[in-house]
């Protein structure tokens, strides 16, 4: 369920706040149903990737699950605590969220739950080094907060082929992780096959 009165653009109140007899009624504004439907159009999106996840379950892999939506400080902006709903009703499992996006605080989060599978951390381009074309720097991935989280990890598994041509940390993963398509991934690549 969603609030849409945090899709609106402009100062808003309830019907609550106003003593209504009789008068002329209200109408809703078409726009904030427009963006809170944008923000959770993804979740054909999400279920398909589920399928990387649920086969690494399978094998009793620890999963941490990175993502990114919008671009921060846009009405698409938005936190991953609303995928959670999603990934978990598919995978029927719980993910425990991260919010503070910092290697100490995944770390110490992670160590805490040792017997859980999956994670998922809150929206990356809350960090601005997400975004940074500078990352690369003489073929090399700078490293940064990101990087330092996926070095954590035996494998980076990228799934999502509308952003691999981006140069962002969560895309480029770490010169010391290998890096290897997903499911989702693979099969957005197949038609491109010669």
């Amino acid at each position: 369920m969603h609030n849409l009165f945090d899709y609106a653009s402009s100062p808003h109140y309830s019907i609550d706040d106003y003593p209504f007899g009789g008068g002329d009624g209200m109408i809703l504004k078409p726009e904030p149903v427009f963006r809170a439907y944008d923000k959770i159009k993804d979740n054909l999106r999400i279920t398909q990737a589920c399928k990387s996840i649920e086969e690494l379950l399978k094998k009793n892999a620890k999963v941490i699950i990175f993502g990114h939506q919008g671009r921060k400080g846009k009405l698409d902006f938005t936190s991953l605590k609303l995928h959670q709903e999603i990934i978990e009703e598919k995978l029927s499992t719980k993910i425990i969220f991260i919010q503070d996006i910092s290697k100490k605080s995944v770390d110490k989060i992670i160590k805490e739950h040792p017997k859980q599978q999956l994670f998922l951390i809150e929206n990356l381009r809350n960090l601005d080094v997400e975004q940074k074309p500078e990352l690369l720097k003489s073929g090399k991935i700078k490293s940064n907060e990101i990087t330092k989280i996926i070095e954590t990890c035996d494998y980076y598994i990228l799934d999502a082929f509308s952003i691999s041509h981006r140069a962002h940390s969560s895309v480029l993963g770490s010169n010391l992780v290998p890096l290897i398509a997903g499911r989702l991934l693979q099969k957005e690549l197949k038609p491109l096959s010669i």
